[in-house]
């Protein structure tokens, strides 16, 4: 028994130390001689976000089916880049940008719809770095047009986010508000 137990504790700590080491880096862009390079091609990569429209809180973000216009979804590659398929990983999820948000000069807040399927329309708030590494994300929208029985939407300030749900049940509604704060690096957190 005690032999299982050795064993069970070095394959324990050999992944702790794989996940550790592995996961040390990734939010660090990779160190090369050609920075300048590296900027330009970084730069150039997310040049389709540079008219993307910036608002400054207090703003209400009430994406629904009766207000949301089909707008210019991200491509693959685009999708990719900012990788947005951590937020719903279905084969034929479309993602658009919504917009800017300004919560911070450290990092950035984008604004993404993305529909999974043809009935519900999520819209999130992403947080990047200055590397467009995501550092979190926070659902502030929702609407459902196939049984209509929830809705979310948010009221975005500097320094609280006030999501609010709303389920209909046997022609009742019932509410919930929930308020999130955003840390000093961008960290979406459920008070």
């Amino acid at each position: 028994m005690k032999k299982l137990s050795t064993l069970a504790f070095f394959w324990a700590t050999t992944v702790c130390i794989t996940v550790l080491t592995s996961c040390a880096g990734r939010n660090k862009p990779e160190q090369t001689s050609d920075t300048a390079e590296n900027q330009h091609i970084l730069t150039s990569s997310y040049e389709f976000l540079k008219d993307i429209t910036e608002s400054v809180p207090p703003i209400l973000i009430d994406t629904s089916f009766d207000n949301f216009t089909d707008s210019d979804y991200l491509s693959s590659a685009q999708i990719e880049l900012l990788n947005l398929r951590v937020l719903d990983e279905g084969p034929g999820t479309r993602f658009s940008v919504g917009g800017k948000i300004n919560l911070s000069d450290t990092f950035q807040t984008y604004i993404i719809n993305f529909l999974p399927n043809e009935h519900e329309l999520f819209t999130a708030l992403v947080n990047y770095d200055p590397d467009f590494l995501m550092i979190d994300f926070q659902i502030v929208a929702y609407d459902d047009i196939a049984e209509g029985f929830s809705r979310v939407y948010s009221n975005i300030n500097p320094s609280i986010i006030e999501v609010t749900e709303v389920s209909f049940v046997h022609e009742e509604s019932e509410t919930i508000l929930r308020e999130v704060t955003v840390n000093a690096v961008g960290r979406f957190i459920l008070k």
